[in-house]
């Protein structure tokens, strides 16, 4: 169902989470390379933007200084990289670095303003990646503005274990469903046969939430998953 990443062996495409966490620092430049290396078809990167406009790969909302926690948008690019006590890594950073690596892009937009969204959405379409990029976002209005924009494919991410994914696709414009299970991997098992066949049926795709279990994503692989997420793609060797 996800035709812009070519699909591994397990025959769902695997994505690299946070950049490929298992293998360096999370969403930092070197553990992409290494994800890719170890055969990762996507990396998934967390997008958030700084109070100067400064789109950034980081998951966190803020950081914790003297025992107080600095938000994100509050800041600006110099203190960023000085409470990170590292270099920042930009969006335009890691679209350069995999315009030049055979493998797509996931982009989890976390926290963003609406010209930040834009800019980043322009950005990505102006690159080398745009074909082999998904956009997606646990907020609704983010995952609906890239599904409205239509330069980009769109997923919606959600924890509600009660939501409809049709409705839920439906009311965001998104061709793909992003359950987000972690502590709950029984739902797998929920998830798999005529929940699978009717949201397959729809023409969405379905991409799993991270584990680093290979018996759980092998399960996944099973039940029609069509993209794995991992913080090592190396287990995608263990699941095949």
């Amino acid at each position: 169902m996800i035709d812009i990443w070519p699909c591994s062996a397990v025959g769902s495409a695997v994505l690299a989470h946070r950049g490929g966490a298992s293998l360096g620092a999370a969403n930092s430049t070197d553990a992409v390379e290494l994800a890719v290396a170890a055969g990762a078809d996507a990396v998934e990167l967390d997008l958030q933007e700084l109070g100067d406009g400064t789109l950034v790969i980081t998951h966190d909302g803020g950081i914790w200084t003297d025992g107080l926690r600095v938000m994100l948008r509050d800041m600006d690019l110099a203190r960023f990289v000085a409470l990170s006590n590292g270099p920042a890594v930009l969006l335009q950073t890691m679209i350069d670095l995999l315009a030049a690596l055979p493998t797509g892009l996931y982009l989890d937009v976390k926290r963003v303003t609406v010209p930040g969204l834009l800019r980043a959405i322009n950005a990505v379409s102006a690159s080398a990646i745009a074909g082999r990029t998904v956009v997606g976002s646990f907020d609704l209005a983010v995952a609906s503005a890239v599904a409205e924009d239509g330069r980009l494919p769109a997923s919606v991410l959600y924890r509600d274990t009660s939501f409809d994914p049709l409705e839920l696709a439906e009311s965001t414009g998104c061709s793909m469903v992003h359950p987000c299970f972690d502590d709950e991997p029984w739902m797998v098992g929920q998830l798999a046969g005529e929940w699978m066949e009717r949201v397959h049926a729809a023409g969405l795709a379905v991409v799993g939430w991270n584990s680093n279990d290979p018996a759980l994503l092998a399960e996944m692989a099973a039940a029609g998953f069509d993209a794995l997420c991992t913080d090592d793609p190396r287990l995608s060797v263990q699941v095949g």
